[in-house]
């Protein structure tokens, strides 16, 4: 039976990820509710998402290492149009970068923040929730927002400039 012929006002569950040998240590360590980060035994580069060889050494032995799971947003977007219907009801919603401490990056939607108080540079940190569908997933929690809203005023700001530039009532730079 296809989509349209499913109940309406059904909730859509969202995809489960696909664990293969190589990403299943990642996910071991996520049903263990800790995040844990493929580590390359010849040079000890941390590296996400899992890959087969080491970029830097070209090393085909790693580990999972341990990681603090605390980090900041490096770059963000406000998603407006659900990509799959699990999404829908969360319309808009923020998908963002994440940089750990130890200098991985990760990408994450942030469904339990507004959007507009997510912000570069504002701290996050890793909590697991079990999704209907998917199990145990790591997500990530704005937990230090006032640096972020400093850098979103700068944004905020850089951004009235430029359109009172536009509009020529400022001086252009």
């Amino acid at each position: 039976m296809s989509g349209a012929g499913k109940a309406q006002g059904a909730a859509a569950l969202r995809p489960a990820p696909l664990v293969t040998e190589l990403s299943e240590g990642f996910w071991q360590g996520v049903r263990e509710g800790r995040l844990v980060i493929q580590r390359c035994l010849g040079c000890g580069v941390l590296r996400h998402y899992p890959q087969p060889m080491c970029p830097a050494c070209r090393s085909l032995g790693f580990d999972w290492a341990p990681v603090s799971g605390r980090g900041r947003i490096y770059s963000y977007t406000v998603a407006h149009r659900a990509f799959h219907p699990a999404w829908q009801a969360h319309v808009p919603y923020a998908i963002a970068t994440i940089e750990l401490d130890e200098g991985i990056r990760m990408v994450c939607d942030l469904l339990g923040t507004p959007p507009e108080a997510v912000a570069i540079d504002a701290r996050v940190e890793v909590f697991f929730e079990d999704l209907p569908g998917q199990g145990p997933m790591p997500r990530f929690r704005v937990v230090d927002p006032a640096v972020g809203e400093s850098a979103a005023a700068r944004v905020s700001e850089t951004k009235g400039s430029r359109g009172r530039e536009r509009a020529g009532e400022g001086t252009p730079r």
